[in-house]
């Protein structure tokens, strides 16, 4: 059920926010935008419903998820920085 929530969710987000970027309206950027869009949306509410699941508590599932979701985003490359020039130093 909430993949069918997901899929509308991603339509709107992605209709709204593709126009408001600016992107190119081309019907392949589009639909790739959508499906990743929609695909974050179903991992992250499926995440969700797992840590509930192999958890006792929604706290501790909240708590849980509070050290997965940074870690993701560090070996993502987000929090990697690059290499300060050593002219600047």
């Amino acid at each position: 059920m909430e993949v069918i929530y997901n899929i509308f969710q991603g339509i709107l987000y992605t209709v709204l926010i593709y126009a408001m970027i600016g992107y190119d309206w081309k019907a392949d950027k589009f639909f790739y935008f959508l499906f990743f869009i929609t695909a974050s949306f179903n991992y992250f509410t499926l995440f969700g419903m797992m840590m509930v699941a192999s958890t006792p508590s929604a706290l501790l599932a909240n708590i849980l998820a509070t050290f997965a979701l940074p870690l993701w985003n560090l070996f993502a490359g987000i929090f990697i920085f690059r290499p300060v020039s050593k002219l600047l130093v």
